[in-house]
This record gives C-alpha cells, sequence and structure tokens, in this order.
C-alpha cells in the first residue's frame, strides 16, 4: 500500500484523478488502500478476488504458507500443486512471499463502505480461490459485477480480463 501511494503522490495525482485495480493479491492491496482512505481512485478494478479472500485471508495465507514451506515435497496429487508450479514458473522469491503473506490482516467487512467510487468486480467463472466475486460486487455502494471464462490463474490470460477492464474504464 505504501509502495503505490507513493508513486500517486510522486505522479502528482490527486483524489478521483486516476484508476486503480490489482488482480488476486493486488486486488486485496487495492481494496485494503481504498478502505482505509490512503486510495482514492477515479474507478477501482478489483479482479480474482472475492470476499472470504478479503475477510479470510488468514485462511488464505495459511495455504500459501504451506505450499512455501513444503516446496520440494508437493506432489502432482496434492491440492497445492497448481500453486507450487505458478510459484515456480513466475520465479517467485519464496522468502519474500512468505513476508509479504503476513503483511495483511483479514478485512472488516463493514469498511468496504469506504469505497464509493465505481467499482467492477470480474472474476472467473471457476475462481473460487478467494470467495465470492459476486457476494464482493454486492457489498459494494457502486460496483458491477462481470465474470470471465476461467479459473484463479488462467483467467487472468484471457482476452476478456483486459477487455472487460477496458470496458469498464472507458464507460
Amino acid at each position: 500500500v505504501r509502495d503505490i501511494a507513493a508513486l500517486i503522490d510522486h505522479l502528482g495525482l490527486g483524489k478521483g484523478e486516476y484508476d486503480l485495480g490489482g488482480f488476486s493479491l493486488g486486488a486485496r492491496t487495492a481494496v485494503h488502500g481504498c478502505t482505509t482512505g490512503v486510495f482514492a481512485p477515479r474507478r477501482l478494478v478489483i479482479a480474482g478476488m472475492g470476499v472470504s479472500g478479503l475477510a479470510d485471508w488468514k485462511r488464505r495465507a495459511g495455504f500459501f504458507t504451506r505450499v512455501i514451506d513444503e516446496f520440494d515435497t508437493i506432489t502432482r496429487d496434492d491440492p497445492a500443486w497448481l500453486s507450487r508450479q505458478f510459484l515456480k514458473s513466475q520465479g517467485v522469491d519464496r522468502t519474500a512471499a512468505r513476508l509479504l503473506l503476513g503483511a495483511f490482516e483479514d478485512l472488516d467487512l463493514a469498511t468496504l463502505a469506504n469505497i464509493t467510487c465505481p467499482a467492477l468486480v470480474i472474476s472467473g467463472n471457476r475462481d473460487e480461490d478467494n470467495g465470492s466475486a459476486q457476494e464482493l460486487a454486492a457489498l459494494l455502494a457502486d460496483a458491477t459485477y462481470a465474470e470471465i471464462p476461467g479459473g484463479h490463474l488462467d483467467s487472468a490470460t484471457k482476452p476478456e480480463l483486459g477487455e472487460g477492464i477496458v470496458r469498464f474504464l472507458t464507460a
């Protein structure tokens, strides 16, 4: 959150003078910054994120901590295999990732009321990694929900994600 706030400040952007968005952990970061008043975007894109990814973060972080801790012993039949492969393919620094996982707390869903800008909540139709994106959209004052093809990891590679974001930001 501090790094993004520093960039916004460096660029001299004021309240409502920029759009902000993120996918998965990036979406979580954007939501946290908006609920605390650190960010004040014109429009907000929340991709690959649902209610439990915000309110039940400790459970989600526990899953990834296990992936990091057991990285070399996770087998193909383990539900953590795809996450392990993703971390490996992206060259993720596991020490840094482990520290990042502990940097967030569960979000009090009542603080979502602090997000008053138009928001797009967009998620894959098979993405259940962070809970219900549709439920998250319903909790926001001015949100649009959009569903695209895919699960959590592969929906980020679909052209429909970019197309949906562009439609929202240019409407």
